[in-house]
């Protein structure tokens, strides 16, 4: 039915289509969207993030309202105000930042304890998943790279590439991990190739 505040209501007032400013079409629903085509479904609710650098909380990012840009379940879900330019894109990827800024999470569970790091990069399932804290510049690639790994102090600056590369590592820094299972000494290592 048509309201007098020109809205197309479906069912209920919480579920309409209107015109809420100049050249905007909002499609609105108090709890699930849904849009259905043949064998396949895309369904926006309460815990769909998505984000192409508009519509987040960070402001003042590259050329834009946040730079952020998320696409997930969850991913992103603790971004405010002061976080800027992370891409996210997976199931809870970067879930926790909330202060990191330029961090790059590619993946489920990519990054997803990062808070306060900055210029990470997780490409893969699980990949730097414990990384906390105001630690910057890792880069893990593959399936559970570094996924353990959590050094408490400014620049971890370790690179793994590969699946569970550097897996063994809770609290090592400035180690370099290349292929499949590498790993350091011990949990700890420190400048390891």
């Amino acid at each position: 039915s048509m309201t007098g505040t020109n809205q197309l209501q479906f069912g209920d007032t919480g579920t309409y289509i209107h015109q809420s400013a100049d050249g905007v079409l909002d499609l609105v629903s108090d709890t699930t969207l849904e849009l259905n085509g043949g064998a396949g479904s895309m369904k926006i609710d309460a815990n769909s993030r998505i984000s192409l650098s508009n519509n987040d909380a960070g402001t003042g990012g590259e050329d834009s309202t946040s730079g952020n840009t998320i696409f997930g379940y969850l991913a992103g879900a603790a971004i405010d105000s002061d976080v800027k330019n992370n891409s996210l894109f997976g199931h809870k990827s970067g879930n926790a930042i909330n202060a990191g800024d330029n961090n790059v999470a590619v993946g489920t569970n990519s990054l997803d304890a990062n808070d306060a790091g900055n210029g990470h990069t997780a490409l893969g399932y699980n990949s730097l998943s414990a990384q906390a804290g105001a630690t910057d510049g890792t880069t893990a690639i593959g399936y559970k790279a570094l996924h353990q790994n959590n050094y408490g102090g400014s620049y971890e600056l370790s690179v793994a590439v590969g699946y569970e590369a550097g897996d063994n590592q809770t609290s090592g820094f400035y180690n370099t991990f290349l292929g499949a299972s590498t790993t350091g000494n011990d949990a700890t290592a420190t400048n390891q190739i």
